[in-house]
């Protein structure tokens, strides 16, 4: 079927669907002269000749001509249906094409009435003015209800295009798929992960197509993790194939599926969105029917167009990397994701990159280039095994001051947290045997404690930069269930202090919610040095990268050292936390004030 908008419900050939229609009805015809033909040889075989062989061959006959009948008449139904699709869009098309030219004739008659400005001053409630502006008024009103009747139209082709594909897909000429109650009834209710896994690929495309809401459904139902891995195990490699192609937007985000099979079902995902949000925008832009939009109307790029291509762009491994995969994909507006920089199904230590605030698919790319430091510093620590780091924004992070004050709150931490355990339990019922980290900064520090103080959950390392706070009830590093806490912070300045240092972190820290500070040597955790005492490049900002080359995990800074060598097990070479001193703003500011007293 062609691919149709909102602003051009009518695309697609009527003469080219009246032609695939006769060419079944052919068939039909075909199919129904070979059934005349072995009818009359069962006649013929009946005729005179008795005995067992004679009874078998006209039985065998009677099967096979029962079957050329339903399946001309499936051909039949199918020329019958394609008939049908035909007229509606054809007529949908001519609906449209007058909508439009009455659009555009409304949008002509708009604009001349916008330009008919008197040539001496007028006072606001002379007579020509309101007349002038009653007409745009009515103008602008039966615009509105024109692009009314346009949502309608694409109502009627997305009806159109469900009675098609129903009609299209019966269980006679397509299988499982109406076999199933749910599916007959008109509803996807009930259907779960051991229904999908005998339908093809088109059945299964044609059910999400119909019930976009089943990818959600039966993720949700689909038990925990160990359960869907042991269902994924149990499939052949066809029945995955058909998984993967007809039920990407479901397997994409299942956890306990391989992440390979994961990463192609949710670039087909992101391949569709994309087109078709460009699509969206381009008829915003420049929409079908010869009229040209008022400026309300224009929609340059979308938050949506914007954050799936940063997350396609990160797919893209730099020159000499390793592979990428984008491990999930969410239907949010905009979306969530996960990029693996290196391969989960056989990657022997894997570390979950958790951003704070301000970060979202929109600078999915730039987080991404921060896994890829930590990866590329833990393969230079430790290159005897194979390392993977996900950068994962699969929460919804705060925005920075003053755009919003929720990073003072833990709503968002709590609900990223139930995100994040979810990814971290599907990674370990796929990959029980793998050593799994947390590298958590900012506001991420905040979400990671709070997804690693629940029961059931458990990473080996986790690692905290520049925390904004972990929730008031974690008291201690034995509180949250990693077998080592590691913390490194910047010096905590203000940010019109020149010396540098972290300028958000202290702030995040006045929370009431999550005043908790990781470095403190009270709270248990080993704290690392990132102030450039090995010789490195010190962190000289809240930030995980910054132009000059000072976040807390830029490329050659202790920082990231420090990081790569908690996350691979080799405490031994951390350099240690030393609390620093005042910056000399600091003192100057403490010395001003005590000399006011």
């Amino acid at each position: 079927m062609a691919q149709w908008t909102t602003s051009d419900p009518g695309a697609g050939s009527p003469a080219d669907i009246r032609a695939s229609a006769g060419r079944r009805q052919s068939e039909a015809a075909r199919t129904r002269d070979a059934q005349h033909d072995v009818s009359l040889a069962g006649a013929v075989a009946g005729d005179g000749w008795q005995g067992a062989a004679a009874g078998a061959l006209s039985a065998r006959t009677a099967a096979l001509a029962a079957k050329m009948n339903a399946l001309a008449g499936q051909a039949e139904s199918d020329a019958g249906a394609l008939r049908r699709y035909a007229d509606e869009v054809e007529t949908i098309r001519h609906q449209q094409n007058t909508l439009a030219a009455r659009r555009g004739r409304l949008e002509s008659e708009l604009r001349a009435a916008q330009h008919q400005d008197p040539v001496q001053p007028v006072l606001p409630d002379d007579p020509a003015r309101r007349i002038l502006e009653r007409q745009m008024t009515g103008l602008r009103d039966q615009i509105a209800s024109l692009d009314a009747q346009f949502a309608a139209l694409a109502q009627q082709r997305s009806a159109a295009d469900g009675a098609a594909i129903m009609a299209l897909t019966s269980s006679s000429s397509r299988g499982g798929l109406t076999a199933h109650p749910a599916v007959t009834s008109g509803s996807a209710r009930g259907i779960g992960l051991s229904d999908l896994a005998g339908m093809s690929e088109l059945d299964l495309a044609t059910l999400f197509h119909l019930h976009p809401e089943l990818a959600t459904q039966v993720q949700q139902n689909a038990g925990s993790a160990h359960d869907v891995a042991a269902w994924w195990a149990a499939l052949s490699a066809v029945q995955r194939q058909n998984l993967v192609l007809g039920a990407p937007a479901l397997i994409g985000n299942l956890e306990g599926v391989t992440y390979r099979a994961r990463d192609f079902a949710n670039r087909i995902v992101l391949d569709r969105r994309i087109a078709e949000e460009e699509a969206r925008q381009k008829q915003l832009i420049a929409p079908p029917g010869g009229f040209t939009p008022t400026a309300p109307d224009v929609v340059v790029v979308s938050g949506d167009l914007i954050a799936l291509r940063n997350i396609r762009d990160s797919l893209e491994s730099p020159a000499g990397g390793g592979p990428r995969f984008l491990v999930s994909l969410t239907a949010d507006s905009p979306p969530l994701a996960a990029v693996s920089i290196g391969d989960l199904d056989s990657a022997d230590n894997v570390t979950y990159a958790v951003p704070g605030m301000g970060t979202s698919t929109a600078g999915m790319y730039d987080w991404a280039e921060s896994a890829q430091n930590i990866s590329d510093a833990q393969t230079r620590a430790d290159a005897t095994r194979a390392h993977a780091v996900v950068a994962w924004v699969g929460y919804k992070a705060p925005e920075t001051p003053p755009a919003s004050l929720d990073v003072f709150g833990v709503e968002l931490a709590h609900a990223g947290a139930t995100k994040l355990v979810t990814a971290l339990e599907g990674f370990a019922a796929l990959r029980p045997d793998a050593q799994l980290n947390v590298v958590a900064h900012s506001y991420g520090s905040t979400t990671a404690a709070a997804a690693l103080s629940r029961p059931g959950v458990h990473v080996d390392r986790l690692a905290i930069v520049g925390s904004a706070g972990l929730p008031a009830t974690i008291d201690s590093a034995s509180d949250l269930h990693a077998d080592q806490v590691f913390a490194g912070q910047a010096q905590d300045v203000m940010s019109i202090d020149p010396a540098g240092g972290d300028q958000w972190a202290w702030v995040g820290r006045l929370s009431e919610e999550h005043p908790v500070n990781p470095i403190d040597p009270s709270f248990g955790a080993k704290g690392f040095s990132v102030a450039g005492t090995n010789g490195m490049n010190p962190v000289t900002d809240h930030a995980v990268s910054t132009p000059e080359g000072n976040g807390y995990l830029d490329q050659d800074t202790e920082s990231l050292l420090n990081v790569a060598y908690a996350t691979t097990g080799q405490n031994e070479k951390i350099s240690a936390y030393v609390a620093p001193d005042r910056t000399p703003f600091e003192q100057a500011l403490i010395s001003g004030i005590a000399h006011q007293h």
